[in-house]
């Protein structure tokens, strides 16, 4: 599978507030997250009925540290990973309200 990161300001500033755990999260999406989508893993959770370009958005949680997690909210298209948000906020619920204040979702 490909991975293709949107070009969007969320990420933009996850990156930017997270650059220390950039190459972390990156390596675990590009290695870990084909291999549970394959294997269809409980890991995986849908983001509510959040939809991005009319396909449904997906989200599963990264450990960076003890102390410091994320979520990333994906699609996969025509056997491509569409990373559209990624958040510090790892409580589902709130997670998922702020990915729908975003202009990312439909």
């Amino acid at each position: 599978m490909n991975i293709c990161y949107e070009q969007n300001n969320a990420l933009r500033k996850f990156f930017h507030q997270y650059s220390q755990f950039e190459a972390v999260i990156r390596h675990d999406i590009e290695t870990r997250l084909p291999c549970l989508i394959s294997e269809n893993s409980h890991k995986l959770k849908n983001a509510r009925k959040l939809r991005f370009q009319g396909h449904r958005v997906d989200e599963y949680k990264i450990v960076l540290d003890k102390t410091t997690h994320c979520r990333v909210a994906y699609v996969v298209i025509d056997n491509t990973i569409h990373i559209i948000f990624i958040s510090d906020r790892i409580i589902k619920n709130i997670f998922c309200d702020l990915l729908a204040k975003t202009n990312i979702v439909d």
